[in-house]
């Protein structure tokens, strides 16, 4: 079945590192499209160089200091309505960044990751080896939804917003489309 439950998709967690990355992606920030398969490295050095933020890309914020590391999305389904969408960087993918020695405006993923779908088989062989059934891109959105409408018995409008934008997607879409029954 296509169908996985959010609670049985957090119960196991990947030892590679590769694998962390990707997992953190969707589950320790509510699961996104395929944004994330071009995220470029911005080190803090060029913050300060040029600090105009860049709109054209997708972007993990790196910063010197020591603070949090941002995702910076401005690509995206829906993101000419929605804008720039800023969450924090798991660990794990700041970890992994610094472990490839990522320069500035370098690639965070491989080339053969990089397309939508080189992305979503990477993202559902991650889930298969670790559930022992594949989850797209599309069962965890659903996943995670379906778990966020059952967790709250009555979620104020201002809730679905939330959720919906930091997905990516609208109301509408988190209601109609990603609400299983």
């Amino acid at each position: 079945p296509k169908w996985v439950d959010w609670s049985t998709i957090l119960s196991k967690e990947p030892v590679d590192k590769f694998s962390k990355v990707v997992y953190d992606l969707y589950t320790k920030l509510p699961p996104r499209h395929c944004e994330y398969r071009e995220l470029i490295c911005r080190r803090s050095g060029s913050v300060q160089e040029n600090p105009t933020p860049d709109t054209t890309r997708n972007y993990v914020d790196m910063d010197g200091d020591g603070g949090p590391c941002r995702i910076v999305l401005n690509v995206y389904k829906g993101s000419k309505k929605k804008g720039q969408y800023i969450c924090t960087a798991p660990k794990s993918l700041v970890e992994y960044i610094n472990n490839t020695d990522a320069l500035d405006g370098d690639y965070v993923f491989p080339r053969a990751r990089r397309s939508p779908s080189g992305w979503s088989r990477c993202v559902g062989n991650v889930f298969q080896k670790l559930l022992g059934r594949r989850a797209t891109v599309n069962v965890l959105r659903k996943s995670y939804a379906t778990h966020c409408f059952q967790s709250a018995s009555h979620m104020s409008e201002a809730t679905k917003k939330n959720i919906a934008l930091s997905m990516g997607t609208s109301v509408l879409k988190l209601q109609g489309i990603y609400r299983k029954i």
